[in-house]
């Protein structure tokens, strides 16, 4: 049998499996094969060039425009699907390598994913994006945009776009202009991760007619600062996105206290088709009203915080079709049956088609003396009784205190407990990443 009577599909899986050598050997074995391995060696493209000796016309300067040449071929291009341009320091946005950049980039005709990471000011007209399929994810890490005409057109085609330090609309004669983010196409727009703590950045979303074009947007991140944010202004904004399905507020910056915005600021629904939550419990009460959400992540706040908010709904959000639920709760909530317990009990009854809970146990300011991981135990096993429909229970300790230490139980001593109780829980503890269990 020749190679070439096994069909190209059943090729192109084996490829992807092998190691990336072996691909460069068959590379020059047979036509069949050089065309085969394009796609997986040149589909991701990252550029990270050495600022120490990128003086314009020395010998590394050369081999980095030969290599976005190579790259920027007609018989390269067109196998880029991701690509990683790190564009730092002393690189600037009028420099000839930052152009060769960008005029390479411009021939990816099929480029479906694009992470720039930049410390100095870009022109968006540089970018040149204007590809007959949209982009699926465009980040913008750091630095900065601008554009020189007055005038910014609709001109990015983007599903999925990030911008992690964003700058507040340029102003001239004391005219606030349009939003940056006037220059996405909204008819493309599915999702948005915007870093907003910046105190001016939040200017943004006074541009109505900017944001009541998202009309089809589902996702929405933003990364507020705990302190500078204005959340009633956000949360405004954000009743202008008929379709938002997931909204996060990722809090960062110094501890404070929960200040949720004021009724008034807020006139309408914020996000009727609302399926997934993850924020503060301050503003459960704004965001839930009209919805039916399914996950519901607090990012801040108690258990007692978290029930106060949630009676605060009374009938205007039917939280009972929530079936993922997490939180963070203090050791001192878990143990002291006659504070705590019994508010986490009473919040956990709220939630009757519950199948899976997810709780960060973490150190708080109480004592523990008299406290045993046999309590711990107890108060574990006490929480999994209540939802009658749970399925997953996810633990993960975040214990500050050295002492705190000894409450955490046995792994094993608490599945054992767990299933005699019901055989068809599955429980985890767990020391991945926060995000991996949708914390």
């Amino acid at each position: 049998m020749s190679v070439y009577d096994i069909p190209p599909e059943i090729w192109n899986i084996v490829f992807v499996l092998l190691p990336h050598q072996a691909i460069l050997s068959l590379n020059s074995v047979a036509r069949l094969f050089h065309d085969l391995s394009l796609p997986v060696l040149f589909y991701r493209f990252t550029f990270r060039p050495v600022l120490a000796s990128l003086r314009v016309g020395s010998r590394q300067f050369q081999r980095e425009l030969q290599r976005l040449e190579f790259w920027s071929s007609e018989h390269i291009a067109p196998h880029v699907l991701t690509a990683t341009i790190y564009l730092l320091g002393i690189i600037t946005s009028s420099s000839p390598l930052t152009n060769a950049v960008f005029a390479a980039i411009s021939r990816f005709s099929n480029l479906r994913n694009l992470d720039y990471r930049f410390g100095q000011r870009i022109d968006v007209s540089a970018l040149s994006l204007d590809y007959p399929v949209p982009l699926a994810t465009l980040r913008i890490d750091g630095g900065s945009l601008f554009q020189q005409a007055e005038a910014l057109p609709l001109v990015l085609s983007v599903r999925h776009f990030v911008w992690t330090n964003i700058s507040a609309p340029v102003r001239g004669n004391g005219i606030s202009q349009s939003s940056f983010l006037s220059i996405l196409h909204p008819d493309t727009l599915d999702s948005l991760e915007l870093d907003v703590r910046r105190p001016d950045s939040i200017d943004h979303f006074s541009d109505t007619t900017v944001m009541h074009s998202f009309h089809k947007m589902r996702f929405l991140l933003f990364v507020v600062d705990r302190l500078q944010s204005d959340y009633g202004q956000i949360l405004s904004a954000i009743a202008s996105f008929p379709a938002i399905e997931d909204l996060i507020f990722d809090m960062r910056g110094i501890a404070s206290a929960e200040t949720p915005p004021s009724p008034d600021t807020i006139s309408r629904a914020i996000a009727p088709h609302l399926h997934r939550y993850k924020g503060p419990a301050s503003l459960l009460p704004f965001v839930l009203p009209g919805t039916q959400p399914v996950a519901l992540s607090i990012t801040l706040g108690n258990p007692a915080s978290i029930l106060r908010a949630l009676l605060r709904l009374g009938h205007s959000a039917d939280i009972s079709s929530i079936t993922s639920l997490s939180f963070s709760l203090g050791v001192a909530s878990l143990l002291y049956t006659e504070l705590g317990h019994g508010v986490l009990l009473d919040l956990l009854t709220r939630f009757p088609h519950l199948t899976r809970l997810a709780v960060r146990i973490i150190s708080d300011a109480a004592e523990y003396h008299t406290h045993t991981s046999s309590d711990t135990l107890d108060g574990l096993v006490n929480i999994l009784t209540v939802p009658p429909m749970l399925r997953d229970a996810v633990f993960r300790f975040r214990l500050v205190r050295k002492a705190d230490e000894n409450l955490v139980p046995r792994v094993e001593t608490l599945i054992g407990r767990v299933q005699r109780m019901n055989p068809h829980l599955n429980v985890i503890f767990s020391n991945l990443s926060a995000d991996f269990w949708g914390f």
